[in-house]
């Protein structure tokens, strides 16, 4: 025999039910900053890491039109600029930063609460 299902609907909230304190105290605002700060600046740092080989590419291919049809100096300073901004240069460097930054906080977080 098939049963019938229920058409109450659960009771609304309202300001009045929820609790007074409901607010997250300054020590877990701060703890949560600490646990999500690496992984927000790893998103931030792939972000600009895709960005960055963008204008790259570019900067390659110009640098290689600068040095063989000019200067050779300048296309050589143009070659080493994408380099840097490459996901190899300085974005590698950032990424290898913030992994430091999460060990740290591991390390902290087991030496104080073992």
């Amino acid at each position: 025999m098939p049963t019938k299902k229920s058409t109450q609907t659960p009771p609304a909230l309202h300001a009045e039910t929820l609790p007074t304190d409901f607010a997250p105290t300054q020590e877990q605002i701060d703890a949560l900053a600490r646990r999500l700060m690496p992984e927000i600046l790893a998103f931030v740092i792939s972000v600009s890491g895709a960005l960055l080989n963008i204008v790259s590419v570019l900067g390659s291919l110009l640098a290689v039109a600068v040095f063989f049809l000019s200067d050779r100096t300048g296309g050589l300073a143009i070659l080493i600029l994408a380099f840097l901004i490459s996901p190899a240069g300085l974005p590698a460097l950032a990424a290898w930063a913030v992994g430091g930054l999460g060990s740290v906080y591991c390390t902290m977080r087991n030496f104080i609460f073992g």
